[in-house]
């Protein structure tokens, strides 16, 4: 539906480390845990694909592949470093290598869309307010108006 169900602002530089507290979150606030996860690569870490597979979610990400430019030694290291990991996490990377998820993972385009949508139509191009306080009331209120929007496209039209 490309609602927002989720907001948090952090100071950290990425976003890895953040898929944990997130689902936790979720829970907390709709009783339950979702179905599926949709994130981009580096945003959860083993351990928190590893949790997430255990509470039933289907967790949707590109496994890093590594850099493009690596050598033959530096890719083989990875290989036998994953031939180490859980079977959970082996079954999880060659899951992702499908078709059927290589399509769901094409749908990570609907967070760029919202991040435009903020810029374009209501010039959201830098924070107004400061400190994680600030940030977290601006992104909530953006999200609110997004959602509305939504909201609005989603409704069955009623006529008088």
């Amino acid at each position: 539906s490309g609602v927002i169900v989720d907001v948090k602002t952090t100071q950290d530089r990425n976003d890895s480390n953040l898929m944990s507290p997130m689902l936790d979150s979720f829970k907390s606030r709709y009783g339950r845990y979702p179905k599926q996860f949709l994130a981009d690569s580096h945003y959860p870490v083993k351990k928190d694909v590893e949790e997430a597979l255990g509470n039933k979610i289907d967790v949707y990400c590109p496994s890093p592949k590594g850099r493009k430019n690596s050598t033959e030694a530096s890719k083989k290291r990875l290989a036998r470093k994953r031939a180490k990991e859980s079977q959970v996490l082996q079954d999880w990377r060659a899951k992702m290598e499908t078709e059927e998820a290589k399509i769901i993972r094409k749908r990570r385009g609907q967070t760029e869309k919202i991040h435009g949508w903020m810029k374009s139509k209501m010039s959201f191009c830098q924070l107004k307010l400061r400190g994680l306080v600030g940030a977290q009331t601006e992104m909530l209120l953006f999200s609110i108006a997004y959602n509305l929007k939504r909201y609005f496209n989603l409704a069955p039209l009623k006529t008088i």
